[in-house]
Order: C-alpha cells, then structure tokens, then sequence
C-alpha cells in the first residue's frame, strides 16, 4: 500500500522515535514572526540558550502590527529585530520590507515540496499548498524548532478530501473549504493532515490552494 505525502516527509526526516507513536523530525525551516517569536526568545535567553541550530534555516518577519502601534507592539519588533541581528539571520523582513508572513515566505522561495516547516502561528499550514508538512505549534516547540532544528509530533493520520468536478462560476477556493469545514466539524480535522485532490485542486492557481490549506485549521 502507498504512503500519503504526511508519511513520506515522516519517513526522510525522522530523527528519533523516543517511544511509539512520537516521532522528532528535522526541520527545515523555522518560520518566525513578532507575536509569538519574543516570547521564545525571552524564555531561551532566561534559560542561557540564546542561540540558534542554523541562521540559514530561520526566517523572520514583522507583520503582524506594522508598523507598531504601541510600545508592546514595538517592544516585540525591537527583540525580533535584535534577535535576528544577533544571531546573524539574514533572511529578516523589517517593517519597510515585509509582507504577510504566509505569503512572503513562499514568494521568496523559502517553501518547498517535501520540507517540513513549523511556525508559532495556527495558519502555517497554509504551505501545505506546497507540498510541505507544515504546523502551527506552541512556544516550548517553537524554543526547540530554534535552538535545536527538531520538533516532535504524533504521526497523523490522513484525510483525503477528492474534489472532482468544476467550479460554478462566483464559486471560489474559500467556498470550497468552508464547505469542507462543515461537513468536517470544527474539531473534525486534529491531529490530522488534510490532503486535497482531484480536478478541482488541479485546476486551482497556487493563490487558491493556499487558500485552501490556510482555512484548513478551522477543522480542527
């Protein structure tokens, strides 16, 4: 029997299997922006592990509130700024020079088929539109993620959702996974990866299949 994609990126970046069913895999990219990444970073520094596995593997951006519009929204661009600048992350995007992370990210060229990706941000599966494992995750993962280029996981079983056919005319990506999410569930979907197929993903522009990934959260 084949694999699914989720399987695939399992078995070639498996690192440790520390007891069944939890599998740490090696990351390629640790995405970072200015909400959840300070945070991290204030705990690693507390910790005495400010560092990072590979600059060349992290990026960063400020996007969320840009430009800021408090000092506790300046305060996170200032330590994410830093930060980058300390460890020497080149691929930072500055308040002047950004765009919305899940969009810049893949237009630069970071994203690819096969990587696995993890980003404090529920919406970080929208790379999946890439053909990524690509997850939101907590400050502890995303701690590890930077200092050590891991992050562990349950391995998840997959749904496939087949979407043959063609779209009427004034029906859009969003209408199709809002669909999907109803007849999903709101909790239909954790701790699962969705993996869209057929003619109608087929057809769809790279905007509309990360249109679709990016709402997939909703189900769980």
């Amino acid at each position: 029997m084949g694999q699914t994609i989720a399987e695939k990126i399992f078995s070639t970046h498996l690192r440790d299997e520390p007891f069944p069913g939890t599998y740490v895999l090696d990351l390629n990219r640790v995405l970072c922006h200015e909400i959840t990444t300070p945070v991290a970073i204030a705990d690693l520094q507390w910790r005495g592990k400010d560092r990072v596995f590979d600059p060349d593997c992290i990026k960063a951006v400020i996007d969320h509130v840009t430009p800021a519009k408090d000092s506790k929204t300046a305060t996170q661009g200032k330590m994410l700024r830093e930060w980058a600048r300390r460890h020497e992350i080149k691929d930072f995007f500055d308040v002047g020079h950004n765009g919305v992370c899940h969009a810049l990210f893949p237009e630069k060229g970071f994203i690819r088929p096969g990587f696995t990706v993890i980003m404090g941000d529920s919406h970080t599966c929208t790379h999946g539109a890439f053909g990524a494992f690509a997850a939101g995750v907590g400050t502890t993962d995303l701690e590890v993620g930077i200092l050590k280029g891991v992050c562990a996981f349950r391995k998840p079983n997959t749904i496939r959702v087949n979407l043959e056919g063609s779209l009427p005319q004034g029906v859009f990506a969003k209408d199709v996974i809002l669909y999907v999410i109803g007849q999903l569930g709101v909790n239909g979907a954790t701790d699962r990866v969705i993996e869209f197929r057929g003619s109608i993903v087929d057809g769809m522009s790279m905007e509309a299949r990360m249109t679709l990934c990016n709402m997939a959260i909703e189900a769980g």
